[in-house]
């Protein structure tokens, strides 16, 4: 015989969880997985690395693997060996654009009893109209016979059209508008937790200068 919800209710119980189904308790110092998320041009590559380099300037041990898109069972693959190796910061630098891609990634974490963090970035119009000049200028001197500013446009349109922005619901997040402004550079945090966490939002709080020359 099934027993609902309401039939445990009525006799004062609980429905009970399978041992496997129920989620395991991440230790404080199990390893960090940092899933970045947004759309092309939006600073994400550029605050990655930043965050990288500051972790392993305080005594961590963190590392940027670059996707394309999406992780991958790969990627996965390599975040595993790289956590053996008494590693602790994997930062996953691709789009994850919607919620099945970052699910994927939730669901690796809470198998392997590891930390997960969602980072989304987005920026101001300013901002995303820099970043596209960079990147096409980047881009044309390795390639002059391509019109990369109307390939990163149509990519854009392409993306946005599949972007699911992350919820709360997903797992702790911050989610950071860039801006070089600090007036208008902005970010927001919900469920972080640990110090590793905290130093995380520490830096993306401060906004990214692009690199120029000075004369």
């Amino acid at each position: 015989m099934n027993c609902s919800a309401d039939t445990h209710a009525a006799a004062g119980t609980r429905p009970t969880v399978k041992p496997e189904l129920a989620a395991k308790p991440c230790p404080i110092g199990a390893p960090l997985v940092v899933t970045i998320v947004g759309l092309p041009c939006r600073g994400k590559s550029l605050a990655a690395h930043k965050v990288a380099r500051h972790l392993n300037w305080r005594g961590h041990s963190a590392k940027v693997f670059n996707v394309e898109s999406a992780a991958t069972a790969d990627t996965l693959r390599e975040i595993s060996l790289f956590f053996k190796e008494s590693n602790n910061v994997a930062i996953i630098d691709g789009m994850h654009l919607t919620r099945q891609s970052r699910q994927l990634l939730a669901t690796f974490c809470s198998e392997k009893v590891f930390h997960h963090l969602l980072i989304e970035f987005s920026c101001t119009d300013k901002c995303l109209r820099e970043n596209i000049d960079d990147t096409v200028a980047f881009y044309h001197n390795l390639d002059q016979n391509v019109d990369w500013e109307r390939r990163l446009r149509e990519s854009n349109e392409l993306h946005s059209a599949m972007f699911e922005a992350c919820s709360p619901l997903e797992g702790p997040l911050i989610t950071v508008n860039n801006s070089e402004d600090a007036r208008l550079h902005s970010i927001t945090a919900r469920g972080v937790l640990g110090a590793i966490q905290t130093a995380i939002l520490g830096v993306l709080a401060i906004p990214v200068i692009r690199h120029r020359t000075f004369y």
